[in-house]
C-alpha cells in the first residue's frame, strides 16, 4: 500500500495481520500518481513530486526510488526533471511539469513512463509522452507521442506494451505500442484507462452521457 501525505511517500506492507511502514521518503512537496513495481526484492516506486516550497503545486518532477523490502533501506534511483526546477536530477527535460508515471518489470530491465506538460504563450498546456528504460543504467527519455490526454495516466500491459491516449480531431483516439497503432474512441470524454493483465480497456463518456467500457 503507498499512501500520499503533504510532504513524504510511505510505502506500507501487510504482514501478521497488521499494517508496518515498510519505507517513507525524507521529503517532497505534495507528492502524487504513486507507481509500484517489484524487481526481485526490491520495490520501485515513482512518483510526481513538488519542488520544495510554494512553488511545489505546479513545479513537479518524477522521482523514483528503490526499496530493499527485507530491510526497509530505500534511496532515490532516478530523478527526471522539467526544465524550470532548482536542482538538477539524471535528467532535465525541456518542459514545465512531469505527472502519471507508470512502471512495468520483465526479464530484460524496467519501463519508467510518464506525461509532460509544456505552457505556451497562450497559457494552453501540450501534453507529451515519454519513455525510459532501465537496463544497466537508465536511457534518456525519449519522447513517444505529442497530443496525449493529460489527465489519462499511461499503463502497460503484462507484456510490456505502452497504452495510451491521445486527442485526434476533436475525438480520442486509444494508442498501443506506438502513436501509428491508435484507434478512434468515438468520443472526446475519457473517464479512465484500466490494464488487468494482458487486458486493457478505456471507459468513456457518450453524448447520452452513459459510460461504455472498449476493450482491444
Amino acid at each position: 500500500m503507498v499512501l500520499e501525505n503533504a510532504s513524504q511517500l510511505v510505502l506500507s506492507r501487510w504482514r501478521s495481520g497488521e499494517w508496518s511502514i515498510a519505507f517513507s521518503t525524507e521529503s517532497g512537496s505534495f507528492p502524487s500518481d504513486p507507481a509500484l513495481v517489484m524487481d526481485g526484492s526490491d520495490a520501485l516506486l515513482a512518483a510526481s513530486v513538488g519542488e520544495d516550497g510554494l512553488p511545489g503545486r505546479s513545479s513537479r518532477r518524477i522521482d523514483l526510488y528503490r526499496i530493499d523490502t527485507t530491510t526497509g533501506a530505500g534511496a532515490l534511483a532516478l530523478s527526471v526533471r522539467p526544465a524550470g526546477a532548482d536542482e538538477d536530477g539524471d535528467f532535465r527535460l525541456a518542459v514545465d511539469r512531469l505527472e502519471h508515471p507508470a512502471l512495468h518489470r520483465d526479464a530484460d530491465g524496467v519501463s519508467l513512463a510518464f506525461i509532460s506538460y509544456t505552457i505556451g504563450a497562450d497559457g494552453r498546456a501540450e501534453s507529451g509522452l515519454w519513455q525510459t528504460r532501465l537496463t544497466s543504467q537508465w536511457s534518456e527519455p525519449a519522447l513517444v507521442d505529442t497530443g496525449v490526454l493529460g489527465h489519462i495516466t499511461p499503463a502497460f500491459d503484462s507484456d510490456g506494451v505502452l497504452h495510451w491516449v491521445r486527442q485526434t480531431d476533436g475525438d480520442a483516439a486509444w494508442c498501443a505500442g506506438a502513436p501509428s497503432s491508435c484507434t478512434d474512441l468515438g468520443s472526446a470524454a475519457v473517464r479512465g484507462l484500466t490494464v488487468d493483465g494482458g487486458t486493457a480497456s478505456v471507459s468513456t463518456l457518450g453524448a447520452e452521457r452513459t459510460r461504455s467500457l472498449q476493450g482491444p
